[in-house]
């Protein structure tokens, strides 16, 4: 039954179908504002409701009404140019600001609080003759220094700069050295708080003509100097792999003396055969090589199946994940040579030879990259 039957049935007539559709007006599409950007106009919602959703829109005829900050009407607090007194200063000095007239005038400075001075020890003459004197000082030049470290909070570069030179002429490390060796014996006499410090006046020198003489290098000096840096670290790392290999030689060499050592014999003879005598004069190298074909030759760490559960004998074949790239490579060669099939029969027999033989050439090529190392 088609729809034209069912509206028969009903009764419904197609100009009644008509009526009830809604009217759909076009409406032309909104336009963006002046003073909207593009992108905030497209991440904007677009449809029926577009022009509720632009009406906080202010619109204007050029961009620069839309832009213009909108300037708070309220009255301008008046400053005025005061003096003060800051409360962090001796000697009176007068200072003025720009401060505003709302401002309490009797309250103290601002930031006297931050001015913080430090309490150095002090020592009488009496003192300085029975502990303190030097040779290239006297009680007046040690005296006028401790004065301009009061004076300057130990800033050594201005305490430098403004020591006078008729109390003597002395470098920025003879003051620290001679401030620091008096502080600490006045703290330690008197049982002053304070932390001990330890002033090195020659390392000091040391260290600023290094700085001087590293600030001082020419373009062709830096350049020799990260070119011998490079050939270090080479030279450190050949000495480093050098050692490796030895290590290994010798680990290698060890395992092949245990092999090759004799039984303990509960009888001794005190003459020994030619043919052990022969063999003592072998070279380790030869040992090696014939113990390469012996039977004590470690096996693979192939795959162990400890469980109780059945496992195809085929997969105890597999070679272990952590096998270098060279030992694989050996492997295949050694199969291409001798040519061993791929697929073997996954018997128990040749399980155990297959991984023997493969043991021996790794065990072969361990003693190929020994060897060279040492060389």
């Amino acid at each position: 039954m088609g729809s034209k039957d069912m509206k028969d049935i009903v009764g419904m007539d197609k100009d009644d179908l008509s009526r009830n559709k809604a009217v759909k007006i076009n409406r032309p599409p909104m336009k963006r504002p002046s003073g909207m950007s593009r992108e905030l106009y497209n991440l904007m919602a677009h449809g029926p409701n577009e022009e509720n959703l632009l009406i906080a829109v202010p619109s204007g005829n050029n961009d620069k009404q839309f832009m213009k900050k909108q300037i708070m009407f309220r009255k301008v607090r008046k400053w005025h140019w005061r003096p003060f007194e800051h409360q962090g200063r001796t000697d009176g000095y007068k200072l003025s600001h720009w401060e505003r007239e709302d401002l309490n005038q009797n309250e103290p400075y601002i930031f006297a609080r931050m001015n913080k001075r430090l309490n150095l020890p002090r020592f009488t003459q009496e003192e300085y003759e029975r502990h303190f004197q030097a040779d290239r000082w006297t009680f007046e030049s040690t005296d006028y220094l401790f004065e301009m470290c009061e004076r300057f909070d130990l800033r050594w570069p201005v305490i430098n700069a403004n020591f006078d030179t008729k109390h003597g002429v002395f470098s920025m490390e003879d003051m620290k050295d001679r401030f620091y060796r008096i502080s600490n014996l006045l703290k330690r006499d008197k049982n002053l708080d304070g932390a001990i410090y330890h002033f090195d006046a020659e390392n000091e020198r040391k260290r600023k003509l290094q700085l001087e003489m590293l600030w001082n290098r020419t373009e062709d000096e830096i350049k020799e100097e990260e070119m011998l840096r490079a050939q270090m670290r080479r030279i450190e790392n050949r000495r480093k792999e050098r050692e490796k290999r030895t290590q290994d030689l010798q680990r290698l060499i060890n395992v092949v003396e245990r092999s090759a050592s004799p039984e303990p014999n509960g009888s001794t003879t005190g003459n020994q055969t030619r043919s052990s005598r022969r063999a003592q004069k072998q070279p380790k190298t030869q040992m090696m090589a014939a113990h390469l074909f012996s039977n004590d030759i470690p096996n693979l760490r192939v795959v162990e199946y400890k469980s109780a559960g059945p496992h195809l004998r085929s997969q105890e074949m597999k070679l272990p994940s952590n096998l270098g790239q060279k030992k694989l490579k050996a492997i295949d060669a050694a199969v291409e040579k001798y040519q061993i099939p791929l697929a073997l029969p996954a018997h128990e027999e040749i399980v155990r030879l297959f991984n023997d033989f493969r043991a021996r050439v790794v065990f072969a090529q361990e003693l190929r990259n020994a060897l060279q190392g040492t060389q």
